[in-house]
C-alpha cells in the first residue's frame, strides 16, 4: 500500500495513485431528516477515518442532523456536537440514540 505522510497522519492513496483532492464527488443524500443541508456519510467519512484514529474526540460545532457523528461514532470516536437549533439537535440525538444537553438560555 502506498500511502504519503502530512501532518503526522498515513493517508492512503486514491486509486489512480493521487492524493485525495479537495474535490470529491459524492452523490447527495435523500435523508429523511428534516434538515436541509443533510449530506451523505461517504463525504465524510474519508476526513474522519483519514484525520483520527479509534478512541480520539470528533468535534461538530455545526452538528445539523448528526451525520458527522454518526460517521465518528461507527468509527469508534467520541463525538462531541453543538448545535443552536433545538429541533435539529433533538432530531439528530433521536438518530443517534443520544441525549441532548441544552445549553443555558441566556436572559
Amino acid at each position: 500500500m502506498d500511502t504519503r505522510i502530512g501532518h503526522g497522519k498515513s493517508f492512503r492513496l486514491a486509486a489512480d495513485g493521487c492524493i485525495p483532492t479537495d474535490v470529491w464527488s459524492v452523490a447527495s443524500s435523500q435523508s429523511k431528516q428534516m434538515h436541509y443541508g443533510t449530506y451523505p456519510r461517504e463525504l465524510i467519512e474519508p476526513a474522519v477515518t483519514a484525520c483520527s484514529d479509534e478512541g480520539d474526540w470528533l468535534l461538530d460545532p455545526f452538528a445539523g442532523s448528526g451525520t458527522s457523528l454518526l460517521v465518528g461514532m461507527h468509527g469508534a470516536r467520541n463525538c462531541v456536537g453543538i448545535e443552536l437549533n433545538d429541533e435539529y439537535a433533538n432530531d439528530a440525538a433521536i438518530r443517534l440514540g443520544v441525549s441532548v444537553i441544552p445549553a443555558p438560555k441566556s436572559q
